[in-house]
């Protein structure tokens, strides 16, 4: 037949079937799972193995011209985009972390995108500081947040209602 798969597997039929319990990750259980089939003979064609995996033909005859030129470590290697740049390089990043531990820190996240274009010559949206910031540094602000001005004003007549009728006061 011309769909015959003419390809010599490495590995033993039990090697792949233990390799096969072993993975956790779907695609490269599934490129393995192709090598299995093919190699204790339950399926020949390469039909009758997309049919099985439900795959195009195409896709299969790309995994098999990985493993036959790359082996199995060139097979299960995935492809993974780089995606999308950082806006704040690894270093500045780093000083950004540090800045944030110290006592003194930010009051705002305007602060810190001020304090990253003036320090470090960056220059960030807000929204990306305070992704960057929240998210990934895992940091806070520093400052708090103000309270009502009629809050400080009763907790100040209760701490001096509390220091005059305090006995201990009476008696200094």
């Amino acid at each position: 037949m011309a769909n015959t798969i003419n390809i010599e597997i490495k590995e033993s039929a039990e090697d792949l079937k233990t390799l096969l319990r072993k993975q956790s990750n779907t695609q490269k259980k599934e490129r393995i799972q192709a090598l299995y089939l093919l190699k204790s003979g339950q399926v020949t064609t390469l039909e009758a193995l997309s049919k099985m995996l439900a795959r195009d033909t195409s896709t299969i005859y790309r995994w098999f011209q990985k493993y036959k030129h790359k082996g199995l470590d060139g097979l299960l290697k995935l492809y993974k985009p780089a995606g999308r740049p950082l806006t704040i390089p690894p270093g500045v990043l780093e000083k950004l972390k540090q800045k944030l531990q110290e006592s003194d820190g930010f009051k705002s996240y305007g602060e810190i995108q001020q304090w990253l274009k003036d320090e470090c010559g960056v220059e960030v949206e807000y929204h990306a500081v305070y992704r960057t910031v929240r998210y990934k540094l895992k940091g806070k602000l520093k400052a708090s947040r103000h309270s009502s001005v009629k809050k400080d004003k009763e907790e100040e007549v209760i701490s001096a209602s509390k220091v005059v009728s305090s006995p201990s006061a009476s008696l200094e």
